[in-house]
């Protein structure tokens, strides 16, 4: 069975610890394919959680089959041909979490810059990512990646991989502190 891939944006359905025995409808914030999980903002709720693929479904069913009747579109909104982009997660509180952390590439101590890893096709060309896709990093290698577009000997997508693998690590470490108001 191949595994599908969820858009940003999309509604489906999430089932699994925490959400109860029926599945709960949720919108997917974003996808971590390095790391085998897709984050999702369970309805009614404003921070997004980690889950694996397997525990999501699609909200709807497949476009209808041919020959099927199809309601007409009756408002703009409906005729618009691309559907508007969703605002990206910002959270002061997250940021401050971030910036109390270590730097995640060499371990200097606190306070460290929240880098926002680039995100590709977010809807805005040349804007700032999602605060959940942000690393702690020193001034010293923020300064480093935003200068060469790499840390340390890896290469630009090692560096990617490695930053955005350590940004789940921190929105981890982030929920599972209750925002931040346990220490770990």
């Amino acid at each position: 069975m191949s595994r599908r891939h969820y858009a940003e944006g999309e509604e489906v359905l999430v089932g699994g610890t925490g959400f109860g025995r029926h599945p709960m409808r949720a919108t997917v914030a974003q996808r971590w394919e390095g790391v085998g999980l897709v984050m999702v903002i369970p309805e009614g709720r404003s921070k997004p959680v980690p889950r694996p693929p397997s525990r999501i479904r699609p909200a709807v069913k497949d476009a209808p089959k041919t020959g099927a009747l199809v309601r007409q579109p009756t408002t703009k909104a409906e005729l618009r041909a691309v559907p508007r982009a969703r605002k990206p997660w910002r959270s002061s509180r997250y940021l401050r979490f971030v910036r109390s952390q270590p730097c995640c590439f060499c371990g200097h101590p606190a306070p460290s810059q929240a880098h926002h890893q680039p995100e590709r096709g977010h809807g805005t060309t040349g804007g700032k990512c999602t605060d959940s896709q942000t690393a702690p990093l020193c001034a010293a290698h923020h300064e480093r990646w935003h200068s060469t577009g790499a840390l340390g000997a890896m290469s630009h997508e090692e560096t990617l991989r490695y930053i955005l693998t350590h940004a789940f690590r921190t929105l981890q470490r982030y929920v599972e502190t209750g925002g931040g108001r346990r220490s770990a």
